[in-house]
């Protein structure tokens, strides 16, 4: 069972290790656009994802990583569109594209199985009823 899906919880731990470095660093301030802190918060609920499938832990329900996928995609491209960061035209933009889709296409991959396709973790959650008042 510690075997078992070893690799999303490696992933999961990364992004965690990323994700703090990111937020918790000392010499820079923290984003100033509200679309970089909304993402952030996006980011943290997505990292937690990672982690119930890491754990084939059912957290809160199947609509809702569906959802959180959805909306991350979206602020990620808003993200890259609006919030231009000086400095980056002078690199070639396959090599930028290849930087930024390496890293995070795993995270959204497996935001996309525990959503979509992780049928064993949330079979026993989805059919279980709410306790009802005797």
């Amino acid at each position: 069972m510690i075997r078992k899906r070893i690799g999303w919880k490696l992933l999961a731990a990364l992004f965690t290790l990323l994700w703090l470095n990111y937020w918790l660093r000392y010499d820079d301030p923290l984003p100033q656009h509200p679309l970089e802190i909304i993402q952030g918060i996006v980011n943290i609920v997505g990292i937690i994802g990672l982690w119930g499938l890491g754990f084939s832990a059912p957290l809160l329900n199947r609509i809702f990583w569906k959802a959180l996928l959805f909306a991350d995609i979206v602020l990620f491209l808003a993200c890259l569109i609006l919030l231009r960061t000086p400095g980056l035209e002078q690199y070639n933009p396959a090599y930028l594209w290849a930087l930024i889709l390496v890293p995070i296409l795993p995270y959204y991959v497996g935001l996309y199985i525990y959503g979509f396709k992780s049928m064993d973790i949330w079979n026993n959650h989805d059919t279980e009823q709410p306790l009802s008042p005797r």
